[in-house]
């Protein structure tokens, strides 16, 4: 054996490959990341969470008049910041927040399972109340 024999023709893919992988696997992870932990504080902040609900339903109502994104964009954003402020304003309107949250919950459970039966939809809509539910009284037990 020669001095020759143990080296192997390498390219410049083979050199770059390892560290692509771990660049698309490490961004991957963060994205991951980023997208629990955004979850994470929403279920922490049911009122943040509440508003950003409250405030799809005009815009949901409207989407069939072929406005421009940004009139829908700048709707939902006065939504949520009028009635996050609302909220904690008066205790009366974070009641009705939280039960429209509720029921918005709710109504999107139902449209997730709309191709289902009706057991199905049911039962989805149920769990989706009940976790909402146990998630208003939780926050607002904490909070006052």
């Amino acid at each position: 054996m020669g001095e020759w024999d143990d080296k192997r023709p390498t390219s410049l893919s083979d050199d770059i490959g390892g560290p692509a992988c771990g660049l698309i696997v490490s961004l991957i992870i963060c994205i991951f990341s980023a997208i629990v932990g955004v979850v994470g504080f929403l279920l922490i902040r049911i009122d943040i969470l509440n508003s950003m609900l409250i405030s799809t339903m005009p815009v949901l109502l409207l989407s069939k008049q072929g406005w421009d994104w940004r009139v829908y964009l700048g709707m939902y954003i006065a939504t949520a910041v009028i009635t996050y402020l609302l909220e904690y304003k008066f205790v009366v309107v974070r009641v009705i927040c939280s039960i429209f949250g509720c029921f918005i919950v709710v109504f999107f459970c139902y449209d997730f399972r709309i191709h289902d039966s009706r057991n199905v939809q049911l039962i989805t809509m149920g769990i989706g109340l009940a976790i909402s539910i146990f998630l208003n009284i939780k926050f607002w037990k904490e909070i006052v």
